[in-house]
């Protein structure tokens, strides 16, 4: 009895004891060991893989390796760029975990100057200068395969987010031995870029031109050289400026079942002054013997989704057929408009099916508000968009300004078609979607809609990349850390106060000095006098305790910022196994306080047994 009793005395003891080696087992091995289980608590799933990538990972038949190159030193100090590199390298273990061998991850570290930083530079990664010291940051990715072919992310930069999922899925599917499809291109327009006189600038292809050969073989179908070219995907852009020629051989590509984007557009913008070939009414014709109804004489106009545009008098206007879409005019089951937030179109024309096509293989894919209208196209000859306004009256009725159509050609039910309508050709221009910045002396595109997304998605599907396009982009990483930011407001407001009191004092010394010197002007002084001295000096030591009072309130807001993170750490990593503790010890002592009434209830028997028995 002595024993049972001991052992229970000493029970919380070895209870807490065995809990503080089974955390520190659990520390020391524990990532190792379960490296490949994860729960992922971010809102959007920022550290998770999707089933599509899964299912192409899976698909891998030959070994490749990640390359992650990550300045980490330099990042020590650049704080969003530490968070985003960690968060690209815990994505980039999860490749590796599930891919069973096939995926090798290398994180290297390239120190200026190494040999590490050479062999960045060999893969085309490209570094930023965070410093005058030309030392260079690195945050890039070079994927090769077992033939040593490299795919490549120069820069991984933050903005790219969501895409990031996409693009590796993209690397990894290029890299598997299978060929790029063929895309063929017939464009009316000038998508190789013009050469601008004004800047002397060469000319610059088309951002999604860009994209789309970093996805295809992209073919210019309009060539001679390509005449023999059988595309897998055919991209048929602003045909009124292509011969009839052309569109007859589109035409039969097409009806041939040719998976086909077709960008048609009543006013093209980026075509500039060059006129048209065909014309517009070869363009109505070419639809219409597909089933397809589209009128090139008339542009959509919504005043519920316009932008507004600047005037030459300065003021600003609603433009009724620069149109903002958001996710309720996006078809919302079809795949293109996955994880899309916002497309912007100009002056664009709208569809539908004719009396000879299949109104059940006609599917909007982007549509307006039913208070949009159709406007004929010549009260657009002018930029001024006041005219369209005067005489816009809304229709009633929702216009669809892009659609699939899996129909068959009229007359001809054994031939298919497949088809992606788009009524505006100026949507794959880089002013509707993307502009260039400088980044760490880099010129970078950074993109302000998901047209250039969009774009991609719609040649995606129709060449067959269902996996690629099943990829969902990652969400946006950034949260409102509340009680930061309010820590922030605080000091942003004490230290406005500090700069306006600086800026006062250098005032009003200023003001003195210029007295001063008109004074010693006067009195034909070459030197300052004592009371000059006396007063520079005076605001040299002003000047210095103000920068001082300004250093101790950063320094007070860097302390506060570092004890809620202390708090925050200690919630995350101590709480959790110090409640668990608890709980523990609190089973013990109930446990304990049971055993206890227990054998106190056994001795109180058999002490009355024992009085009975005598």
């Amino acid at each position: 009895m002595r024993t049972i009793q001991h052992y229970f005395k000493q029970a919380p003891g070895r209870i807490l004891l065995g809990l503080a080696m089974i955390f520190v087992l659990a520390v020391a091995f524990g990532d190792h060991a379960f490296r490949s289980w994860r729960w992922d608590m971010t809102e959007d799933q920022l550290y998770s893989l999707s089933p599509a990538t899964e299912t192409l990972v899976s698909q891998i038949q030959e070994p490749m390796i990640l390359h992650f190159y990550y300045s980490r030193d330099l990042a020590r100090d650049l704080p969003q760029i530490r968070s985003y590199a960690e968060r690209v390298q815990t994505l980039l273990q999860r490749y590796a975990a599930i891919s069973k061998g096939k995926l090798k991850l290398e994180v290297v570290n390239p120190e200026p100057f190494s040999k590490a930083e050479d062999e960045a530079v060999q893969f085309g990664l490209q570094g930023v200068e965070v410093d005058n010291s030309g030392r260079k940051l690195y945050l890039g990715l070079a994927v090769t395969n077992s033939v040593d072919k490299t795919q490549t992310i120069p820069f991984l930069r933050a903005s790219q987010e969501p895409f990031l999922e996409y693009d590796i899925g993209r690397i990894i599917d290029e890299l598997s031995n299978r060929q790029a499809p063929v895309m063929g291109l017939m464009s009316g327009l000038p998508m190789e870029g013009q050469f601008n006189f004004q800047t002397r600038q060469p000319p610059q292809p088309w951002a999604i031109l860009s994209q789309w050969r970093d996805r295809y073989r992209v073919k210019d179908l309009t060539a001679a050289a390509n005449a023999d070219v059988k595309p897998d995907v055919l991209v048929l852009v602003a045909p009124q400026y292509l011969d009839q020629a052309t569109l007859d051989k589109a035409d039969q590509w097409v009806k041939a079942g040719t998976p086909t984007l077709v960008v048609v557009d009543p006013k093209a913008e980026m075509a500039g002054p060059q006129p048209p070939k065909a014309g517009a009414d070869a363009v109505h014709q070419l639809l219409a013997g597909w089933g397809v109804q589209y009128d090139p004489g008339q542009v959509v106009g919504d005043l519920n989704l316009a932008m507004k545009i600047g005037l030459r008098d300065g003021s600003t206007q609603r433009h009724p057929a620069l149109l903002r879409l958001e996710t309720p005019e996006m078809a919302s089951q079809a795949p293109v408009n996955r994880d899309l937030e916002q497309l912007v179109l100009s002056t664009a024309g709208a569809f539908s099916v004719n009396d000879q096509g299949q109104p059940n293989a006609f599917e909007p894919l982007l549509s307006t508000t039913p208070e949009a209208a159709l406007q004929p196209i010549s009260i657009y000859a002018d930029e001024d968009p006041t005219q369209a306004l005067d005489q816009f009256q809304a229709g009633g009725q929702t216009q669809v300004l892009a659609a699939q159509y899996h129909g068959h050609v009229p007359g001809h039910e054994d031939q298919g078609l497949n088809l992606i309508l788009v009524g505006d050709s100026d949507f794959l221009s880089d002013r509707l979607w993307a502009r260039y910045q400088q980044f760490y002396g880099q010129t970078v595109l950074t993109p302000w809609s998901d047209n250039g997304s969009w774009l991609s998605n719609a040649v995606d599907q129709l060449a067959g990349g269902s996996a690629l396009m099943d990829l969902r982009g990652q969400g946006r990483h950034q949260r409102p850390f509340v009680v930061v930011d309010q820590l922030q407001r605080q000091a942003e407001q004490q230290f406005s106060q500090k700069a306006e009191e600086l800026k006062a004092q250098l005032a009003d010394t200023e003001q003195r000095l210029q007295a001063l010197q008109q004074e010693r002007q006067q009195t034909q002084q070459m030197t300052l006098s004592p009371q000059q001295e006396k007063e520079v000096q005076r605001f040299i030591e002003r000047r210095s305790d103000i920068r001082q009072a300004l250093r101790q309130v950063q320094h007070q807001l860097d302390r506060q910022i570092d004890t809620l993170g202390a708090w925050l750490k200690f919630i995350n990593i101590g709480l959790v196994p110090l409640l668990l503790i608890l709980a523990y010890l609190f089973w013990a002592w109930r446990r304990r306080h049971s055993v206890r009434h227990q054998l106190a209830g056994h001795r109180s028997t058999g002490q009355r047994q024992a009085g009975g028995q005598s």
